[in-house]
C-alpha cells in the first residue's frame, strides 16, 4: 500500500441518554495515498491517547481501533470503546484541564504508527464530565407532598452572558502561503503565517472567530517533525510576531512523501477597535522546517460578530 494521507474530521459527542449507556467520542478520518486517491476498503490501525497537561504530558488512557475504510475512504470510531492499552476511559476527570488527544495511525493495518498528530481538547469532551458529576444514579420518585405555603419572592439573579445580534462581517480567503520557518530555538521567538491571511475590521465589543487550515507535508528523507500550529492575528501593516489564539497543536509530524490537512479554529475578543489579520500559524524546530517542503492547498475563514447590549 501507499504511504497515505490522513484528514482529521473532527470530534462529535457520542452520549447515550441512560445513565448506563457507553461513554465515547466519535472520532472520522478520511485516508488518501501519495497521489491524493482515496484508500478505499482498506484495513487501518488506530491508536489514540488522552494526555493531561501538555502535549508530552502525563497519560491517563490509551486503546487501539482496527478499522475498515469504507469506499469514500472514510473511518469511524469511537474513542473509549476500543482496545484498550492502558486506563480507564470512564476514571479520566474532565474538568481536569488542559487535556491533549495524540492520534496515530498505520496505514497498513499493523503497529508501526507513522501518522502521528496532537491536538488541545477545547469544549466538546468536557460534556463528559458534566454527564458524571456529582451522583450520577438518581434514586427511586417518592410519593407526592402537600402543596407548601408559598414563599416571598426571591432577589433577581445575576445578569446572564451577552447573546450575539447577528454576524457582522464574513471573509474567507484561499491559496497558498508562505513555508514553515524555523522557529529559531523556541517556538515563541519566531512564528508566521502559514496558511492564507483574512483582514477584517474589529469594533469595539466585537467577538472573532476564526477557523484556517492548510496542506502540508514532506518528501525529505525520514520525513518531517517538530511542528508546532495555531491561530494567529496581528495588527494589519505590521510585521511583528503573530499573536496566538488558544492552546494550538505541538510534535506534529509526517512520514516521507504524506501530506495532511491541518484545521484549526479559536475565538477572539477583547480586542482594540482596528484592522487585523487573522490566519493559521506556525514553526517548527530548526533541525527539522526545511523538511516541511510538501505543500498543497489553504484557507481562512473569519466571522466578526457583535455581542447583544
Amino acid at each position: 500500500m501507499k504511504i497515505t494521507l490522513l484528514f482529521i474530521c473532527g470530534l462529535v459527542l457520542a452520549l447515550g441518554l441512560p445513565a448506563q449507556a457507553p461513554q465515547g467520542i466519535s472520532h472520522q478520518a478520511v485516508i488518501r495515498d501519495a497521489g491524493n486517491e482515496l484508500v478505499t476498503n482498506a484495513d487501518v490501525s488506530v491508536r489514540v491517547s488522552i494526555i493531561q497537561g501538555t502535549p508530552s504530558g502525563v497519560i491517563l488512557y490509551v486503546e487501539q481501533h482496527e478499522v475498515v475504510s469504507n469506499q469514500n475512504g472514510l473511518i469511524t470510531y469511537v474513542i473509549g470503546t476500543g482496545d484498550v492499552q492502558n486506563g480507564v476511559f470512564a476514571h479520566i476527570d474532565w474538568s481536569d484541564s488542559p487535556l491533549f488527544l495524540r492520534t496515530e495511525v498505520d496505514p497498513a493495518g499493523g503497529s508501526n504508527y507513522t501518522i502521528i498528530g496532537t491536538t488541545q481538547f477545547l469544549s466538546v469532551p468536557y460534556a463528559l464530565y458534566a454527564e458524571t458529576s456529582g451522583n450520577p444514579i438518581p434514586g427511586p420518585e417518592g410519593p407526592e407532598g402537600p402543596q407548601g405555603i408559598p414563599g416571598s419572592p426571591g432577589p433577581m439573579g445575576p445578569e446572564g452572558p451577552q447573546g450575539l445580534t447577528g454576524i457582522v462581517d464574513m471573509r474567507t480567503a484561499t491559496g497558498s502561503a508562505p513555508p514553515v520557518p524555523s522557529n529559531g530555538g523556541s517556538f515563541s521567538n519566531n512564528r508566521s503565517f502559514v496558511a492564507p491571511t483574512v483582514t477584517v475590521n474589529v469594533g469595539a465589543g466585537q467577538i472573532v472567530h476564526v477557523t484556517s487550515s492548510r496542506a502540508m507535508g514532506s518528501t525529505a528523507e525520514g520525513g518531517a517533525m517538530g511542528l508546532a500550529l495555531w491561530v494567529c492575528f496581528r495588527p494589519t501593516g505590521s510585521d511583528e510576531n503573530p499573536s496566538t489564539i488558544g492552546g494550538g497543536s505541538y510534535n506534529l509530524r509526517v512520514p516521507q512523501f504524506t501530506r495532511i490537512p491541518f484545521t484549526l479554529s479559536a475565538t477572539r475578543g477583547n480586542l482594540s477597535p482596528g484592522s487585523y489579520q487573522f490566519g493559521l500559524c506556525g514553526s517548527a524546530s530548526e533541525a527539522n522546517f526545511a523538511n516541511w517542503n510538501y505543500y498543497e492547498w489553504g484557507y481562512t475563514t473569519v466571522i466578526v460578530a457583535q455581542p447583544s447590549n
